[in-house]
């Protein structure tokens, strides 16, 4: 099958656009013949006066995208466009050429941009949703993009005309969410329950195999920002002084969590920094377990995948799609988001019990293997592909 993957990289390269690479050679692995249209927003910074001024025009809209797009599809005729991300440099522009030229167009749902600018759906330090129907307003007055009134301007405006104009919610063939969690927020946004496929994600295994013996410490992992719960974990922390954790990620709540931690004198908490490949994996399966605090809707949570190949369970709030990864009492337990006194008793009971720490382990390397494996995640992805092209 000829597949156009369309993505826009971000600067900052992170989950998604780890996992478009992935999806690429996925199909490539299994004979497909796969083109890429992508712009990088690294483009930005060598954008003249003359780019600089057409930028907020184009991330509405962009008709060079457009062109370039059309150019792609003369010479490659796919058979169908699988699109990831696209703003700010493609722009919606995309879904109105799929459309036109028709050729059928899924869209994966990496995030909520569709139903709010900064694609997080969460606000100071707590769910938000007042954009989902499409009333973006909302976004211009919080400043919720980038804590500015004219960057919220741009991308309210941007998914405003998307929406609207362009009807991309009619026009786009399918659209493929990550967990049952998610597909109910969209249909609830307004799309119809027939244009929506659930396929979780899932990982390449790595390169170490599973240890199922109880390590000596907890472990959060990723980005170290206000979403992720990261001071009611260092509260649960306080208060279970005898267990080590380490926090392995980057952010910008990094310097504050520092300060927090002296401030209180958290001696059992390590901050590890960024860390990739087989160190990061190494770190894992010497773990105990992994730990996901998070306090807004996590649209599906890699990290649990990774926890898993490695053999170990996740405490993770009961929250979002989490609850369609973890299962609780089995690969993990969940806990109230936004609960340290919940998370500290949670810590405290799995780390105390080593055989259930071992029995959970297991558990999560079966689901690794079975539910969350390339083999069935390629699977439903052709299903997909196939009925939009029959």
């Amino acid at each position: 099958m000829r597949i156009l993957i369309i993505h826009n990289y971000y600067q900052q390269f992170g989950g998604t656009c780890a996992f478009v690479n992935q999806e690429k050679e996925l199909l490539e692995n299994n004979g497909h013949d796969v083109r890429m249209f992508t712009r990088h927003s690294n483009e930005i910074k060598s954008f003249g006066l003359a780019e600089k001024v057409a930028f907020i025009p184009n991330t509405i809209y962009s008709s060079s995208s457009a062109t370039q797009l059309n150019d792609v599809i003369d010479d490659f005729e796919p058979e169908v466009a699988y699109v990831h991300a696209v703003q700010p440099l493609i722009s919606y522009a995309c879904y109105d050429v799929l459309h036109k030229r028709g050729i059928p167009c899924v869209q994966m749902l990496h995030d909520y941009r569709f139903l709010c600018p900064d694609a997080f759906s969460f606000r100071n330090a707590q769910i938000c949703e007042k954009c989902m129907h499409g009333n973006f307003l909302n976004a211009v007055t919080y400043k919720c993009y980038k804590n500015s009134h004219i960057f919220s301007a741009i991308y309210a405006a941007a998914i405003s005309n998307a929406r609207r104009k362009l009807k991309v919610f009619d026009t786009i063939t399918r659209f493929i969410c990550t967990s049952e969690f998610c597909k109910a927020k969209f249909i609830e946004a307004g799309i119809s329950a027939s244009k929506i496929s659930v396929r979780p994600h899932y990982i390449e295994g790595n390169n170490a195999s599973p240890s199922y013996a109880p390590g000596e410490y907890g472990l959060f992992i990723g980005r170290l920002s206000p979403e992720k719960g990261l001071f009611t974990l260092l509260e649960a922390m306080k208060h279970a002084p005898e267990i080590d954790l380490k926090v392995m990620g980057t952010g910008p709540l990094e310097d504050e969590m520092k300060s927090y931690i002296k401030h209180h004198a958290i001696n059992n908490v390590e901050m590890l920094g960024f860390k990739t490949g087989q160190e990061k994996y190494d770190i894992i399966r010497d773990s105990a377990f992994t730990i996901i605090p998070s306090i807004w809707n996590e649209v599906f949570g890699l990290i649990a995948l990774e926890s898993f190949s490695c053999g170990k369970p996740v405490i993770a709030s009961d929250i979002g799609s989490l609850p369609y990864v973890v299962q609780d009492n089995k690969t993990g337990i969940l806990v109230e988001p936004g609960n340290a006194a919940s998370l500290t008793k949670a810590i405290v009971s799995l780390y105390e019990d080593k055989s259930r720490i071992e029995e959970m382990g297991h558990n999560a390397y079966n689901a690794f293997k079975n539910e969350f494996s390339p083999e069935n995640s390629y699977r439903i992805l052709m299903e997909v592909f196939k009925e939009v092209t029959a």
